[in-house]
């Protein structure tokens, strides 16, 4: 969930508490803040500009390698009427760039959940939306050829003293090692659902999650659309 700012502090006498914060941990280890990324960012089709993005329901695994790949998204969005105040990196450390973008992070998700609960508390409904998606590692199954070039020894002297020395194989060897994952996420499903449809997949969704296994694949007949 990304917002635009009216204004930016500085990280000085900062306060890390926030990353200590057992609501945010959830909500990123859940895979729910993934899956605004792919509503916001993958989901070409959804005007999302403005608006916040609350994950209300889905099905979230582990592919190969720590990818977060998902069965199933629905997302409700609210207009964004509370704005984030964003922190600025102390210096220009990449440290410090690093710790401010990801402190921005979570005030943009602490923004959103005290925006969504007040509209929520005046009666609001968002339109609502179920997105279908595979992701791919174009990677896969594809490997680089490496050549050892030696191996480090440690040795200790007759001192005490401790050296390391790379010391050539005694044959040279080539070895197969996979290339890093190139993740993409491909929308294959979307569809704006009714708010009964909606309550339909929050209310099932043991027994789609049951259902999808036995068919080997989601589809948006198991989700209960027709």
């Amino acid at each position: 969930m990304a917002a635009n700012t009216k204004s930016k502090k500085s990280t000085s006498g900062k306060n890390d508490s926030w990353k200590h914060d057992s609501e945010y941990i959830r909500y990123v280890e859940s895979g729910r803040s993934a899956a605004v990324f792919v509503v916001r960012d993958v989901v070409q089709a959804v005007n999302t500009s403005g608006r916040w993005i609350d994950i209300i329901s889905l099905d979230h695994y582990k592919e190969e390698l720590n990818g977060n790949a998902f069965n199933w998204i629905v997302c409700e969005l609210f207009p964004r009427k509370i704005q984030p105040e964003y922190v600025e990196p102390e210096t220009e450390d990449p440290k410090d760039v690093q710790e401010a973008r990801d402190h921005n992070r979570y005030l943009t998700w602490q923004t959103a959940q005290i925006d969504i609960s007040q509209q929520r508390s005046k009666g609001y409904n968002g339109p609502k939306f179920l997105v279908l998606c595979k992701l791919i590692n174009h990677n896969k199954d594809k490997f680089v050829k490496l050549t050892l070039t030696g191996s480090m020894k440690t040795y200790r002297d007759s001192d005490g003293a401790i050296w390391e020395v790379l010391e050539p194989p005694e044959e040279r060897e080539t070895i197969k090692a996979p290339l890093a994952p190139d993740w993409e996420y491909r929308i294959t499903f979307l569809k704006r659902l009714s708010d009964e449809q909606a309550e339909y997949i929050q209310s099932h969704e043991v027994q789609i999650r049951d259902n999808i296994e036995l068919n080997g694949k989601v589809t948006p007949e198991i989700m209960g659309i027709k």
